[in-house]
């Protein structure tokens, strides 16, 4: 298993919903990190959470149409989504080796 890096550039997460706040504040207990690149199904819903986050924290919080662009230059991704289908893929960059991924989510047949 690969830990977070000690220092994080960006942090990515996939998800809006309160499993990505819990997240991200379970992660400000182990590493300091100022910036969040968020993606969501629900743009809008990325983007409130992005602002909250920004006010919450001040910290930079944005909010993204597209996952690639969202994890792009990211070293620690998060994923807290309910999707059925797979929305985080390895084509996606620049999810390799050095990136510590932490996945939240369907992980039962009744989560939709």
């Amino acid at each position: 298993m690969r830990l977070p890096p000690k220092e994080l550039l960006h942090v990515a997460v996939i998800g809006a919903g309160e499993q990505a706040g819990l997240q991200l504040e379970a992660l400000r207990l182990v590493r300091d990190f100022n910036s969040v690149k968020i993606y969501s199904r629900d743009y809008q819903k990325a983007a409130v959470f992005a602002q909250s986050l920004e006010q919450q924290w001040q910290i930079s919080a944005q909010a993204y149409e597209n996952v690639a662009d969202a994890v792009s230059g990211a070293n620690l991704i998060i994923t807290t989504t309910a999707a059925t289908s797979p929305i985080l893929l390895g084509e996606h960059p620049p999810v390799d080796q050095a990136i510590h991924i932490t996945a939240i989510g369907s992980d039962g047949p009744n989560k939709k």
